[in-house]
């Protein structure tokens, strides 16, 4: 009897734990210790889509102000403060024009905005120390993890049609402010120079005009040989896939398409280059609907100029 009852007492007291919080309250404690947690960790991006891609990374986190430090494919680190969003690539700072936003923000982003509906929400871990929840906002599909101790996300996983990203950090500590200071000082000191010494984003108002045509799921920059490689992925309102590609060349040498990504069967091409610049919009649209966005596109620039 006395066993019997020593299981009840067990059962009652997991039961009460597990269930010590609703699923809104995951995310209002989420949300509510994400502005002051400042933390150091380790982290992996995997991508599985029109190209397979995996990015390994540093970060340092101070609040919502972010020093990220992409060790692979390439060295790039990226710096959101107060004053604004900066890259540094091969040396050359680079201030673009939209900011940036990882899979995290995008995520925090959502969350602010109330604008989600819960999927499921679960207990999840070796020691049941993770809580496990799944939101869907428009046609996104968000699945992530928390830490039940100290409200820290460990791992999102983003599923879009025929887009599948995952974020795992591999190992997240505490820091102190000094420690954060310390090490985004040594890019900040670098931001006081003349306009003339900052390379200009040359695909940055392209990004910002694609986003305005379609539903963009996904920005990507990346090196590849001799390019500069922007894909804005995403869907028609017709709900038709669609990926705009912003290329900017190296004088000296030429890549192509296939360097780049692999071109589903019903995707229709269209395109447009000089000798320093390409743009493709390709996807599952008429090609007169491909022509008028990439018609837009290049209104962009003459407009600008």
């Amino acid at each position: 009897m006395r066993k019997v009852l020593l299981f009840l007492v067990i059962v009652t007291v997991s039961i009460s734990v597990f269930a010590l919080f609703t699923a809104e309250e995951v995310i209002e404690k989420v949300l509510e210790s994400y502005k002051s947690q400042i933390i150091y960790g380790i982290r992996t991006v995997t991508e599985n889509g029109l190209k397979n891609r995996y990015r390994y990374e540093e970060i340092y986190r101070n609040g919502f102000e972010k020093l990220v430090k992409v060790k692979f494919p390439e060295a790039v680190v990226w710096l959101r403060n107060d004053k604004g969003c900066f890259v540094w690539n091969n040396g050359v700072l680079v201030k673009p024009s939209v900011s940036i936003n990882d899979l995290e923000d995008l995520l925090m982003n959502i969350l602010n905005s109330g604008k989600y509906e819960i999927v499921s929400f679960d207990t999840t871990g070796n020691n049941g120390d993770l809580y496990e929840l799944k939101i869907n906002h428009e046609d996104q599909l968000y699945d992530f993890m928390v830490t039940k101790d100290e409200w820290q996300i460990i791992k999102i996983e983003r599923t879009v049609p025929n887009i599948r990203t995952v974020l795992i950090y591999d190992n997240v500590q505490n820091i102190d402010e000094e420690t954060f200071d310390f090490q985004v000082d040594k890019y900040a000191k670098g931001l006081e120079i003349s306009k003339k010494e900052t390379q200009e984003d040359i695909s940055a108002k392209y990004v910002q005009k694609a986003i305005s045509l379609f539903k963009a799921f996904m920005i990507n920059r990346l090196s590849i040989k001799d390019m500069k490689v922007t894909f804005v992925t995403g869907e028609t309102y017709n709900k038709h896939k669609l990926v705009v590609i912003i290329i900017e060349h190296s004088k000296k040498l030429k890549s192509s398409l296939k360097d780049i990504t692999s071109i589903p069967k019903d995707f229709n091409i269209v395109s447009t280059k000089n000798s320093d610049l390409e743009i493709i919009v390709m996807g599952q649209e008429k090609l007169e609907v491909l022509q008028g966005i990439l018609d837009s596109l290049i209104s962009t620039s003459t407009n600008s100029d």
